[in-house]
């Protein structure tokens, strides 16, 4: 019995000579049909010719088509024929435009773009632009897909992206110190009081192992990875960060309010009130705004001498119902009291100076509001963690277990502990159990400028848009875990996503805005009609159950054509929903606040 055929594709090439003498050489691929007994021809194509007396090939002109084998014969029976446009003239493109149309509103709008361009030269500009509006566009999608995305995408740098070409640019951005301040001194260039400065810093954990600049230490991700660490001014009146600075991840918050001021009043801040969280606040920070004369908001740690006996003071009145706080939270669980006092700040002089010598005591009075607050929650958790605590500690002690240091010194404060012959009797000291115990949940916020309690909270709770910013970074714009060789990189890289944190920030200020306003009367008989309240209602529903994201992707399918044909450019954008274009029209559409700051610049 023969073998089966294999069913296997034979190509090969073979030569065919012409009336003229020219030789045409083709290739031919074939297969065996076992029906027919013989090898079938699948496909045929002419790959070149050579000519008579030749020895190198040459390529044969493209098969015309029908159509133009038609007016050749229509012209040799010498029948008039209409003139063939140039083809050669056309070119036309189709990219997808819709997503990217919403951020060239955000850049410009938002003035990031005007900032981008004037701390830095055209071409590195469009790279910034380009990358940080993919980062948006994508969610944070890695930046080596941005060499594929662009062909489908039009970004402000026509050149085209590759990976060689944004290392370079981080790398010389790294070191382009002038380039980040000139950013943030342009993004800043107003006259208008800021409200609030956060100055808050974040961990950045990074698998590099070859980079002598990452430290150890108090990483927020707690994944025991060395880190960067990230800090960053927020302006609470612009909704977005205005400044990112870089340091060694083992360096402590406390010893960098000093320079903060510094980069502050460099970047030409105006009238500001600075508010931190409790890592940054020392007796030497304090004294340092009391000699600056600026203006402060902090949370203060609890067992600072001087705060842990204004607590004692107040303790008893945080338990009052009349003392509950409501706020915009809608939860009434916060208790605050708040107590003036004049309290005398020292420091220890650096520079010889007239009759003050270096190393002189100095001190200076100066009034503190100081918000004492009580969360019935937290104290309710604490409380039963406290009391879990206390009494798995009392079971170790009493069955001879041994005990950590730490423990040790609990058990101290605590227990009163007895030995007998037949065991060990640990009792609780019930005056320290309670002191304790009614201090859970209890938080302090001091300040020179808000004296009001309610005030003094939420002001310090808005400190939240600089974590959701820190959130955006890592999540939004492919800068969890990086991988860099240098600090320098790693800085240019930063450099990008700022940007684009900036442009998150006006999208969501802007979205925020719609929410609170979309299917509300205003007064204006035209927009108060009742089917465009109703257009405006339906649009609401849309963006409340549609993330920032998602929005994107819904108008990256927008695409547009552009034809060129003799010198004059056509272009066309795909048809849009009558929700689509209301979404464009609101998100053009000047707030009461953006219209106040364009009439002042």
């Amino acid at each position: 019995m023969g073998r089966a055929p294999s069913g296997k594709i034979l190509k090969y090439t073979y030569q065919k000579l012409q009336k003229n003498g020219d030789t045409y050489v083709y290739e031919r691929e074939t297969r065996y049909d076992p029906k027919k007994k013989y090898n079938v021809v699948l496909s045929e194509r002419l790959l070149y010719k050579i000519r008579k007396g030749e020895t190198e090939p040459e390529p044969t002109r493209p098969r015309k088509t029908p159509a133009a084998r038609r007016l050749d014969a229509a012209g040799e029976a010498g029948a008039p024929c209409p003139a063939l446009p140039d083809l050669d003239a056309v070119s036309a493109s189709c990219r997808r435009t819709g997503a990217l149309s919403i951020l060239d509103i955000a850049g410009a709008e938002s003035g990031t773009d005007r900032a981008v361009k004037l701390a830095l030269d055209d071409g590195d500009a469009q790279k910034c632009i380009s990358l940080a509006r993919y980062l948006v566009a994508t969610g944070g999608q890695s930046l080596p897909a941005i060499v594929e995305w662009q062909m489908r995408h039009e970004l402000p740098y026509k050149s085209g992206i590759t990976e060689d070409i944004y290392h370079d640019l981080f790398t010389s951005l790294g070191d382009n110190e002038t380039a980040h301040q000139k950013l943030f001194i342009a993004l800043n260039d107003s006259n208008e009081k800021h409200d609030g400065v956060f100055y808050d810093s974040t961990t950045i954990s990074t698998y590099s192992e070859k980079n002598d600049d990452i430290r150890y230490g108090h990483s927020k991700e707690n994944d025991g990875l060395p880190i960067y660490k990230i800090l960053t001014l927020y302006s609470l009146k612009s909704n977005r960060p205005i400044a990112f600075y870089l340091q060694l991840g083992n360096i402590p918050d406390n010893i960098c309010v000093s320079n903060a001021l510094t980069k502050i009043d460099v970047i030409r801040l105006k009238k500001y009130m600075l508010v931190t969280d409790a890592g940054f606040i020392t007796q030497e920070n304090l004294s340092i705004y009391v000699r600056n004369n600026i203006d402060y908001l902090a949370r203060i740690s609890n067992r600072i001498s001087w705060i842990s006996a204004i607590i004692d003071d107040v303790i008893s009145d945080l338990y009052d119902i009349n003392t509950i706080i409501k706020t915009n939270y809608d939860c009434l669980d916060i208790h605050g009291v708040t107590k003036t006092i004049w309290h005398e700040f020292q420091w220890t002089r650096k520079y010889n100076r007239g009759e003050k010598h270096k190393g002189d005591i100095e001190t200076m009075k100066r009034r503190v509001y100081v918000h004492v607050f009580l969360s019935e929650i937290r104290h309710n958790n604490e409380s039963t963690k406290f009391k879990n605590n206390i009494f798995s500690l009392k079971d170790c002690i009493e069955h001879n277990v041994d005990l950590t240091t730490s423990q040790e010194e609990f058990c101290d404060k605590y227990f009163e502990i007895k030995n007998t012959r037949n065991r060990i009797i640990a009792t609780i000291n019930n005056n320290e159990y309670n002191k304790t115990k009614e201090r859970k949940g209890v938080f302090v916020i001091i300040s020179n400028h808000i004296k009001d309690t309610k005030e003094a909270l939420e002001h310090y709770r808005r400190r939240e848009k600089i974590e959701d910013s820190y959130k955006i970074e890592k999540d939004k714009t492919d800068g969890n875990k990086p991988r860099v060789w240098t600090m320098e990189t790693y800085k240019g890289r930063a450099y990008v996503q700022f940007i684009s944190i900036c442009y998150y920030s006006w999208l969501y200020k802007k979205l925020r805005h719609m929410k609170d306003t979309l299917g509300k009367e205003n007064g204006d008989p035209k927009h108060d009609l009742k089917s465009n309240l109703a257009k405006e209602k339906a649009l609401l529903k849309w963006i409340n159950e549609t993330s920032l994201h998602r929005i994107l992707l819904h108008f990256d399918s927008y695409q547009t054509v552009q034809v060129r044909q003799g010198g004059k450019l056509k272009s066309w954008t795909g048809e849009m929903t009558a929700l689509d274009r209301l979404f464009i029209e609101k998100l053009r559409e000047k707030t009461g606040e953006e219209v106040k700051t364009g009439e002042k610049a």
